[in-house]
């Protein structure tokens, strides 16, 4: 559940929660079915949507996010390696439970990951960035032509052997 206050001096998480949980283990106990009881996380709400993705997996601190797609809805939240495990959650429940809570499509990076990634990135862009006679001048040089004779005769017993056989069938 997200929360907010308008009021100020009003924790809008504390006063979800009550005195001691009544408030929550109320709701707790009107969500049990038998014997199995439900957890709810209670995160403040953001209007900004990066600070609202960040707490959304708390208990995890993050160190970024990444909107990667604003259209899509898609983001990437940079997290210490260390928290890596606690932002995912047993079986992915963590950043499936913010991804529907948020609306966003979540991946979780660790910093190191998220690190190699954006140098990947980087050096993807200087790589195209390069003028392109340089680069054609660079693949000229190593695709070596062969003489025209060497290569038509070899050309000429490939294609040669690689005929097939035609098989004239006849009626009996």
């Amino acid at each position: 559940v997200a929360v907010r206050s308008v009021s100020e001096g009003v924790d809008p998480i504390g006063s979800r929660v009550g005195q001691k949980g009544v408030r929550i283990n109320a709701i707790s106990n009107e969500l049990k079915h038998g014997e199995q009881e439900e957890k709810v996380d209670i995160i403040l709400w953001d209007r900004n949507i990066e600070t609202f993705l960040m707490n959304s997996i708390r208990p995890s601190e993050s160190v970024r996010v990444v909107l990667t797609n604003e259209k899509t809805r898609e983001a990437t939240i940079v997290v210490p390696d260390e928290q890596y495990s606690l932002a995912i959650g047993r079986d992915g429940q963590n950043v499936r439970l913010s991804a529907k809570l948020t609306g966003w499509k979540i991946d979780i990076k660790g910093e190191s990951e998220y690190k190699n990634m954006e140098e990947e990135i980087a050096k993807a862009k200087e790589e195209k960035a390069k003028p392109k006679k340089a680069v054609k001048a660079k693949v000229e040089k190593k695709a070596k032509v062969a003489p025209e004779e060497k290569v038509s005769k070899e050309v000429k017993k490939k294609v040669v052997s690689t005929k097939k056989p035609v098989v004239k069938k006849e009626k009996v």
